[in-house]
């Protein structure tokens, strides 16, 4: 499949962060967004491979969100760091138990629960590695994380991100909320909340880098605002959806548009 964006400048695909940390810190969580419907052996496929830390999985037809339990760095150094993988098996635990009812337990039993710039380095190039096959597998619109990956692709596709936002992102978001999909899973409010948050997220992006277009492309981002007030009305994060909406229904748009808080499950 042809590369909608060239190695050169990032990623095949689109890519957007809402840090607050300026690295990987108490939560990681990832919105993959594809071009189109997955079918059940892509799934199955995408799902092989997912990095260890990110434990938490919901998804619809077009959706898949990827989250780390909370006290990440202490997953990245478990992983990652030959010193703290052996002590957990000095101390009788398993990866598995790390993940389980005892995590709390086992973390206060470790010496050390900081990740090193190399364990954060060692997630973030697997991470990026493991993005390009799901997108080798089936074609990925954009990625919305909660911090930036710190490897060079990542950096150079933000820019991109907000430039092709009305024209390449904002449809095919209208496409996934008219179509109901995320009526049809058993966790349907948590990715509804996350997605929910991810659209606003966009958009307050999109008008903080481009504040003049907020007039030019009020219509297509009222119509998909009001589509998820329409399509989840009781969402947690509803209130930064009515926000936008009242900013954007002004006559006269505000300078800066407010971003929600990060995407979590």
């Amino acid at each position: 499949m042809k590369e909608r964006i060239s190695p050169e400048e990032g990623l095949p695909f689109y890519t957007l962060s809402h840090g607050i940390y300026n690295d990987i810190y108490r939560h990681y969580g990832c919105l993959l967004i594809f071009d189109r419907p997955l079918q059940e052996a892509e799934r199955s496929a995408l799902e092989a491979d997912i990095p260890w830390p990110l434990r938490e999985r919901v998804g619809s037809a077009s959706l898949l969100y990827l989250g780390s339990e909370d006290w990440i760095d202490a997953d990245l150094r478990i992983a990652y760091h030959p010193e703290s993988a052996a002590e957990l098996t000095a101390l009788g635990y398993t990866l598995s138990d790390f993940a389980g009812p005892e995590r709390y337990s086992i973390l206060t039993q470790l010496s050390n629960t900081e990740a090193s710039e190399q364990d954060k380095q060692t997630f973030a190039h697997e991470l990026q590695s493991w993005l390009l096959q799901a997108h080798r597998i089936a074609p990925l619109l954009l990625t919305y994380a909660t911090d930036p990956l710190p490897t060079s692709r990542f950096r150079a596709n933000q820019r991109r991100c907000l430039s092709d936002f009305v024209t390449r992102i904002l449809p095919r978001l209208q496409e996934i909320w008219s179509s109901r999909e995320l009526d049809h899973i058993p966790q349907s409010h948590i990715l509804a909340s996350i997605f929910d948050n991810t659209c606003a997220a966009l958009i307050g992006s999109f008008l903080q880098a481009h504040p003049r277009h907020a007039t030019s492309y009020s219509a297509p981002l009222l119509q998909l605002l009001e589509t998820i007030q329409q399509a989840s009305p009781k969402l947690p994060q509803q209130r930064w959806i009515t926000q936008l909406h009242a900013a954007l229904s002004l006559a006269q748009q505000p300078d800066t548009f407010a971003r929600p808080p990060l995407i979590s499950a």
